[in-house]
């Protein structure tokens, strides 16, 4: 037997063959146990990893004026003890970001509040907890007229 973990005895004619050899070049037998070259396939499932990771990987907190972060914003008014005084929200407006914050993982937003009352400011922010979930939270905006 073959001393080189490389190398190995063709099972037909004796002979040393490579363990990669799908075939023995000297008797044409077709090598059962061939080892495929797989050193590639380490650095491609770890570029696959990363790729995933930087897609799915982890949550942020939702943008002021995306569809998830204004129905999250409505839902605490609807549900907010602050607001449960009479006033019916009917719909936001003119929303923008005042800050995020990239290390605390904080947004917070302003916007009009258009209730069957009037308008009313409110400040809404989203902030990113250990478990991967946002907390929302919303105020009136003092500062608005």
């Amino acid at each position: 037997m073959a001393d080189n973990t490389k190398l190995k005895d063709c099972p037909t004619c004796g002979k040393e063959i490579a363990t990669t050899a799908k075939v023995c070049p000297h008797c044409g037998a077709k090598n059962k146990n061939f080892k495929k070259e797989l050193w590639w396939r380490i650095p491609l499932a770890c570029f696959l990893a990363l790729i995933t990771l930087g897609i799915f990987g982890k949550a942020s907190v939702p943008t002021c004026d995306s569809e998830t972060g204004i129905n999250n914003a409505k839902r605490a008014f609807d549900t907010n003890q602050m607001f449960k005084l009479g006033y019916k929200l009917e719909d936001f407006g003119n929303i923008e970001e005042v800050s995020y914050d990239d290390v605390y993982e904080e947004r917070v937003c302003s916007a009009k509040a258009y209730t069957d009352r009037g308008e009313i400011g409110v400040l809404y922010s989203f902030k990113m907890r250990d478990n991967g979930e946002y907390l929302i939270q919303i105020r009136p905006d003092l500062s608005s007229k």
